[in-house]
């Protein structure tokens, strides 16, 4: 062993920042250091020799902190590769409990993040630990030291049974309780160990006896199974094991147990009774067995089985087999065969393409070092060897090798008997400069514009003599230099999502040549909602018409799975194979269109690189046990329920945002891989406005708007579309002039597909004035202006905040407050009227139009503000709205979601509650009832009207009087969805 510090006095050397000695630190008393911040070490005198470099220290507290770890040697520090991982550079790699952890890393060897060479720790120059030490919350620390063990806790540390062994070989990571079966419990935790036991074996017993009865008891055992994973599996993890984790996971296991005890005893001795039971007729309604997989049938928007019903399904990524798949469809219902890479980051060294890629010269990705979208790994990758494996797309070598790839693994999803659908590959982007892509995009742009390079020209403001001098613009990191045409930009990443859908194709074709039963879907969710779009190759409108049997979509967010929706050709099912939220989200998925979801992950084990991971797994990590339980519940829901939720599917939306094409690619430079951008801002602000306004909304596109398809809505909102081209303009307005009611959000309508300034709004009588604008982080003060040259007046701050001093009673129907922020714009039309001023300044101008109106706001509108607009707006076109949902003093509720569908004899519907608190709500329909049931828990309520708890979900069934309705003389007609 030699020491490099020992923080306990007898350091020669002075101590790194940021620490200094104390003597109360760890439990033992004994002196140690007290570290505030990263241990820093940047003055290394001698060379590091031996298996491992260790560290013991101790974490006070009760939560579990996700460190890292960064180290340069001589290499790295004269290396251009340094950025793309030829160093040590593992932020998020250390999992650190509470209590004493010994960390060991394994050095001899330790592979680069880049993976191409073993880190020279005889040239260390930098070493940094990143422990969540703060001056508020500091971090003790022993013993920092050379070992000649590479993988167990060496001289002078002496663990205990229960301390932390944290261990890292290259990335890879073990983090394991020390002796376990040795470690002491604490007699508080024993005790809910013991109870939580007793409870369960309890628990067993009711629901063997309601299985002798012939009850279902699916969810009972669900909430059995969550109750045991605190009690079992997390007894054995540093994470879990600790008193205040442990404490709270017991407690809510407990809970769990003695509720569906209750439930079942009560059930069980005659107190409490299910509906009466008629043999002869429908039965109460139960989990269904999971259906034969391969016998399902696309129909429209939904997998239906042989009787034409609706079948939804809910995974967990990882799990085919075990006591899991009691509940959950198997993960292999879905498979992704990488046919458009020829193989994934784990496996691509046996691949045809790994062999392809280093036999022919032009099999390498060109110009572009961003994040390589899975084609097929980089430096950033998770998971497999690390060496960079980035392919050109292009090249007939790699296509013969993907091909290749193909026909040797078909028998992976040919032979799976649950498989629903086969993924050509996800999560992608695709970009590369070489010279085929070069001559390709040349010749797209010839026949784009017909030839014509005067057209060209004019489009980019260049000079150039004929197509042959055509360069794509450079941007190996994502971003061209400033001076780069911005209609050369926005050409260039039109043709690279053309030509990305066009591999696309060929990819599905080739294994269409294979397969022609699986459904084939592929994409790149989040790339839609990005601003680094133009650099992705994606445009999902393409993909789900020219590629996609059913759309996929990924994660949580009900923005882009209603974007996708929209922007599909014909309805499709929508599957999610890997979703990364909290069981709270699943529902408000499956009842906005999703058909299937695999949940991302419960995992088998513990992650061997990302600890962050295994913290939010459901069964090794620290997500509250309620929440397991409700991922289980929310399985069982969707196979009980799926008649039900796909009727919401159905309802027709009166009002629709434009999604611009434009806006996404129309990037300015400064802003392209930004958070959001203004026109992302506003198109969430008005979409998480409307939805909660008890009435469906949607998405329009701009190749939708040039098939006149606007038509069919009463109104349209355009969210800060600044770029539009001429021809998507003049669809909007005839839309308009045809009796259309447009909402515009500052902003829109400035210039066309190339930026260049135009005066759209001049065409409906609007004339812009002064402009404020707020600055945009990242920019300079010269760049902030980006495009606005062609505004009178330009000021450049913090934007301006209005709030109306006048406001047209008539419109909002009653007193209303209306406020903007930030950008603003004054405004004048020749015959508009005010519906709220400030000052003299208009904020809100409704200006007719042919047949239709115009309304424009001045300012960028508070959320609550355009959310009270849209309702007032709603209410003057008579959009369809059968109930209203609102607290008990009549007010909206901004964070609940709500829908109904009409049948016969009930209607159906849902409140989603997105926010964290509970809330109290009321329902008002205009369809009278005479029962009421809450769907999910099959409780009845007296009305619709209580507590929504935060972040949950009910569906309730709102139950006519056959009676009635058998005894009029005309039975009532309502717009009725499915039954």
């Amino acid at each position: 062993m030699e020491s490099i510090y020992s923080f306990d006095g007898d350091d020669t050397q002075p101590l790194p920042d940021h620490i200094r000695l104390v003597s109360d630190g760890f439990p033992d008393g004994g002196r140690c250091g007290e570290l505030t911040g990263p241990l820093t070490l940047d003055t290394i005198s001698q060379p590091w020799t031996g298996a491992s470099v260790q560290l013991t220290l101790f974490r006070p507290g009760d939560t579990t902190f996700v460190g890292g770890l960064q180290a340069d040697d001589e290499i790295a520090l004269q290396s251009p590769e340094r950025p793309y991982g030829d160093c040590i550079d593992m932020r998020r790699r250390l999992l650190l409990p509470p209590g004493a952890t010994h960390l060991i890393f394994a050095i001899d060897p330790m592979r680069t993040t880049q993976g191409n060479r073993n880190f020279d720790f005889s040239q260390l120059r930098f070493f940094e630990l990143n422990l969540g030490a703060t001056p508020d919350n500091p971090v003790y620390l022993r013993h920092l030291r050379l070992c000649p063990q590479a993988d167990t806790v060496g001289a002078p540390a002496t663990p205990v049974p229960g301390d932390t062994v944290f261990h890292l070989q290259h990335q890879d990571i073990a983090c394991y309780t020390y002796q376990l079966d040795q470690a002491p419990t604490p007699p508080e935790i024993g005790a809910l160990e013991k109870d939580l036991q007793t409870a369960l074996d309890r628990l067993d017993g009711a629901i063997r006896q309601a299985q002798l009865a012939g009850r279902q008891t699916l969810y009972h055992e669900a909430g059995r199974l969550a109750a045991a994973i605190a009690l079992e599996a997390r007894a054995l993890y540093p994470w879990t094991r600790h008193p205040a984790q442990r404490r709270a996971d017991l407690q809510m296991a407990l809970d769990i147990a003695q509720t569906h005890y209750q439930n079942l005893d009560l059930y069980a001795r005659g107190i409490v009774h299910e509906d009466d039971e008629d043999d002869s007729n429908i039965p109460l309604p139960t989990v269904p067995d999971f259906p034969a997989y391969q016998h399902l049938a696309i129909e429209g928007n939904r997998f239906a089985d042989g009787n034409g019903h609706p079948t939804l399904l809910y995974a967990m990524n990882y799990h085919s087999d075990g006591p899991l798949c009691r509940f959950f469809a198997p993960a292999a219902h879905r498979i992704e065969s990488y046919a458009v890479g020829g193989g994934s980051r784990y496996d691509i060294e046996w691949s045809p393409v790994y062999r392809a890629l280093h036999q022919h010269a032009d099999t390498r990705r060109v110009g572009f070092r961003g994040w390589c979208g899975h084609l097929i790994k980089d430096q950033w990758a998770m998971g497999g060897r690390k060496e960079n494996v980035v392919i050109c797309l292009e090249s007939q070598a790699v296509r013969q090798a993907i091909s290749q790839y193909n026909r040797q693994h078909q028998h992976e999803w040919q032979q799976q008997p649950n498989l629903l659908y086969n993924i050509l590959a996800y999560e992608l982007m695709y970009i590369c400069y070489c010279d085929k892509s070069v001559q390709l995009f040349r010749g797209w742009l010839e026949e784009e514009y017909r030839g014509d390079i005067t057209a060209v020209n004019q489009a980019w403001g260049t000079q150039l003599a004929g197509f042959d001098q055509i360069e794509p613009p450079p941007a190996p990191e994502g971003t061209p230099p400033e001076e780069t045409s911005r209609g050369l930009w926005y050409d260039w990443t039109r043709w690279n999502a053309h030509r990305f859908t066009d591999i696309l194709v060929w990819a599905r074709d080739d294994i269409r040549q294979i397969d022609a039963r699986v459904p084939l879907c592929a994409g790149g969710t989040h790339s839609m909602l990005s601003s680094n779009n133009g650099n992705t190759g994606i445009d999902e409108e393409q993909i789900i018409e020219r590629v996609d049997d059913v759309i996929l979509h990924e994660g949580n967010d009900l923005l882009s799975l209603d974007l996708l929706r929209a922007l599909a050709d014909r309805p499709k099912p929508v599957v999610d194979p890997e979703h990364g939220g909290s069981a709270y989200q699943m529902l408000a998925g499956f009842l906005h269109g999703k058909s299937a979801i695999a949940k991302f992950w419960w995992p088998k084990q513990p992650s061997r690189q990302y600890p962050h991971m295994t913290l939010g797994a459901p069964l090794q990590g620290t997500v509250p046990i309620d929440e397991v339980a409700e991922h289980v519940r929310v399985a069982l829901d969707v196979r009980r329920l799926g008649r039900e939720i796909a009727l919401f599917w159905e309802l027709p939306a009166e009002v629709a945002i434009h999604y611009s094409r434009t806006c996404m690619l129309q990037v300015p430079f400064g802003l392209l891989g930004a958070h959001t951008t203004p026109f992302l801002q506003n198109l969430r602000q008005v979409y998480d406005g409307a939805r909660r306004l008890d009435t469906p909304v949607t998405f329009i596109s701009e190749k939708h708007l040039l098939a006149d398809r606007a038509e069919s809505f009463k109104i349209l909102v355009l969210p800060a579309v600044r770029y539009m081209p001429e021809a998507v303009f003049a669809r909007l307005d005839a839309y308009l002039r045809q009796g259309g009611h447009l909402v515009v959000l500052p902003e829109s309508l400035l210039a066309d597909q190339y930026a260049r300034p135009q005066n759209y709004l001049a065409q409906w009588g609007l004339k812009i004035g002064a402009v404020e604008v707020p600055s945009i982080a990242g920019l300079e003060a010269a760049q902030q202006g980006y495009d606005q040259s062609f505004s009178q007046t330009v000021r450049f701050g913090p934007g301006r905040s209005m709030r109306a001093d006048v406001i047209d009673n008539d419109f909002f129907g009653g007193q209303v407050e209306v406020e903007t922020e930030g950008f603003f714009q004054e405004i004048t039309g020749h015959s508009g009227q005010v519906l709220a001023g400030d000052q003299g300044q208009p904020l809100i101008l409704r200006q007719p139009v042919g047949q239709g109106f115009l309304y424009y706001f001045a300012g960028t509108p508070t959320a609550a503000t355009l959310r009270m607009f849209v309702d007032a707006l709603m209410e003057q076109t008579q959009i369809y709205r059968p109930f209203r949902l609102s607290d008990l003093e009549g007010r909206r509720l901004p964070t609940v979601e709500a829908r109904l569908v009409h049948t016969k004899y009930f209607d159906l519907i849902y409140l989603i509650n997105e926010g964290n608190e509970a809330v109290e709500f009321r329902l008002e329909t205009e369809r009278p009832y005479t029962r009421v049931r809450e769907m999910r828990s099959l409780e009845y309520w007296d009305k619709p009207e209580g507590v929504l708890p935060g972040r949950q979900t009910l569906l309730f069934k709102l139950m006519a009087d056959p009676v009635d309705i058998g005894r009029r003389r005309e039975e009532p007609i309502y717009p009725y969805c499915g039954y």
